[in-house]
């Protein structure tokens, strides 16, 4: 059975799920974020999210949240977007994100393909190759992007037979005298946030620093099982945001298929 909704009930709903139709208390801080997530993209911009959300909520107290009692996260999320959300809810916002396939995955990651190609290399394996250095290079550590790049790039390098190695270490297309390999790295470290592997840290100034995830949350997240969290990153959506089309389909036909 098909239901019919105005433009305005479809905007109430929305209102209404989303606590903008008043604020909530300010000790529903962590609770407001895990509705469907607060993307912080500019960085800032999570702060004036959940101040239309929350009954006087500070920057002291989110940092607070993140940096003391650990009780929210930023990592990157959907569509690759920093994305705060209750450090409870990790697997949801990570695993639940995850593409499952390798073209779904390089298609988060747009504008790998011809780094690749060129380089003759599935991103699964510099995925792989990305993850196996990093715990030596960031073990103890908060490294911005470009850092974590760097040396992460330079230890897989040893590791490339000698033709291909030329191609990793030439400059590629992304900045200028960047290495090919360094920039395809950083596209790696988007997959690894999702396969809870890094995590960011406090902004130190104007700069995002990466930690390795289990060096960062103290107390024990619980499991979700894939299929689970991918079931339940698509619920919050929908209550967030429905009734929805592109995105909300997109999950639907990526649960859907994952399911069979």
């Amino acid at each position: 059975m098909s239901v019919k909704v105005t433009r305005d009930e479809v905007i109430a709903f929305r209102l209404e799920a989303q606590n903008l139709n008043r604020r909530v208390d300010g000790q529903s801080l962590v609770a407001a974020t895990g509705v469907c997530g607060v993307q912080n993209s500019p960085p800032g911009s999570a702060l004036l999210a959940l101040n239309a959300r929350v009954s006087g909520v500070t920057r002291e107290a989110v940092n607070a949240a993140i940096s003391d009692d650990k009780s929210l996260l930023q990592s990157w999320c959907m569509r690759g977007a920093p994305f705060y959300f209750p450090t409870i809810d990790l697997p949801i916002f990570t695993t639940g994100a995850l593409p499952t396939t390798e073209d779904g995955r390089r298609h988060f990651v747009l504008g790998v393909e011809a780094s690749l190609n060129r380089l003759e290399m599935s991103l699964a394996e510099v995925v792989d190759r990305t993850r196996n250095a990093i715990g030596t290079v960031l073990s103890g550590r908060t490294l911005t992007v470009n850092d974590l790049g760097t040396d992460i790039a330079e230890q897989i390098a040893h590791e490339l037979p000698k033709s291909k190695r030329a191609d990793w270490e030439s400059e590629g297309p992304y900045a200028k005298g960047q290495p090919l390999g360094e920039g395809v790295v950083h596209f790696c470290l988007r997959i690894l946030t999702l396969q809870k592997v890094i995590c960011f840290a406090p902004r130190e100034g104007n700069k995002a620093p990466f930690v390795l995830l289990d060096e960062w949350i103290d107390n024990d997240v619980p499991e979700m099982a894939p299929e689970d969290a991918r079931a339940e990153l698509l619920r919050r959506y929908l209550h967030a945001y429905g009734p929805s089309y592109a995105w909300g389909l997109r999950l639907v036909a990526r649960y859907a298929f994952t399911r069979r």
